[in-house]
């Protein structure tokens, strides 16, 4: 069921919640980063909005309301990722940037504040890109967990921060070149500090253990570029991938021989996000729209539902939490690139 939409004025590429409790008292965050290429003046500009999702566990009423919209000064947009331990009355929101930095975020009700920007790494500012001419650095992921955030970038390096609060602003803690196109994601592993998974336009995902001197431990190759990766929240020895070859895959770490699981989604597979039930998946599928998939280590990935109108363009942004009303209902947000729409659903299990 649809709630609410909203036009993000710039093209919208992603979307997510700010994680949050009943017992915690604090608003319910969404913020929405938007990208756009802008030809006249050559420019990248982009844009974040920030909504108040008011989830009323009294009276079951959902409702969203537009805080404020704020021109980014670090270029477009790419992701954006709430720090691991974003809770309280002013939460940290990581962005990836397309001047090729990494800025945090104070978020208010009334404003947010610029509070640390970390510079692509050293290596990448200059590096060439995947086509082979050299230039602009661009952020095009973030990811945090905990107190460690991974970034990745268009020169293919990849970078991990710890404590990045505490740091100065040039600081990061290790970068190093991933892959051999853009680099489209890294993942900061849930399950040990020392470990990252990534994925690039070279169509290799690969996982990193800096223990061994940021050595590749091992390179799985997909049908085309591989733009998602998502571990499993309580499975350490499994994860899952998204690629343009329009699959969602299951690996299991004890035999990477081979995926466990796969389903074709169709349209490429942009966004992967787990329920908070752990059983079900959103799916931000690009040319295809949005799907809820359900998973099962018995009978692996089923498509259970799809849906996309009012959006009519590339499905980018997606994320869901569980509502504060209904225990078997998920707040979903969803957003898309050339129609700048950002939508908010209801969605029963």
């Amino acid at each position: 069921r649809l709630i609410d939409k909203f036009d993000t004025g710039l093209e919208a590429d992603s979307a997510e919640f700010c994680p949050a409790s009943v017992e915690s008292q604090t608003p319910r965050f969404l913020a929405c980063g938007c990208y756009r290429y802008d030809e006249p003046s050559r420019k990248r500009i982009g844009r974040l909005h920030l909504l108040e999702i008011k989830d009323e566990a009294a009276s079951g009423a959902t409702s969203a309301v537009m805080m404020y919209s704020r021109d980014s000064a670090f270029g477009g947009v790419l992701d954006l990722s709430w720090a691991g331990d974003a809770t309280g009355d002013s939460p940290r929101l990581w962005t990836a940037n397309a001047d090729g930095s990494l800025a945090m975020y104070s978020v208010g009700l009334q404003d947010l504040t610029v509070t640390a920007s970390v510079p692509p790494p050293a290596a990448a500012a200059g590096a060439p890109h995947g086509d082979g001419c050299s230039g602009h650095c661009i952020a095009l992921s973030v990811n945090c967990f905990e107190d460690r955030v991974a970034a990745s970038y268009s020169t293919g390096h990849c970078a991990l921060l710890e404590h990045p609060e505490h740091q100065e602003a040039s600081a990061t803690s290790s970068s190093w070149l991933a892959h051999d196109l853009e680099a489209w994601v890294c993942q900061p592993s849930r399950w040990s500090s020392q470990a990252a998974l990534s994925g690039g336009d070279d169509c290799q995902l690969k996982l990193w253990d800096r223990r061994s001197a940021g050595a590749c431990s091992r390179s799985l190759r997909h049908d085309a570029g591989v733009t998602m990766i998502v571990e499993h929240p309580t499975v350490p020895y499994l994860f899952l991938s998204g690629s343009y070859d329009e699959s969602v895959r299951v690996w299991d770490t004890r035999a990477l021989g081979r995926p466990v699981h796969s389903l074709s989604v169709g349209g490429g597979v942009w966004r992967l996000k787990w329920s908070a039930c752990c059983q079900r998946l959103l799916c931000a599928a690009m040319y295809n729209g949005f799907k809820v998939l359900a998973f099962s280590s018995a009978t692996g990935l089923q498509l259970l539902e799809e849906f996309n109108s009012p959006h009519s363009s590339i499905a980018y942004g997606a994320d869901w939490v569980g509502s504060f009303s209904e225990s078997d209902r998920q707040l979903v947000a969803t957003c898309s690139f050339y129609d700048h729409l950002l939508c908010l659903w209801s969605h029963s299990f």
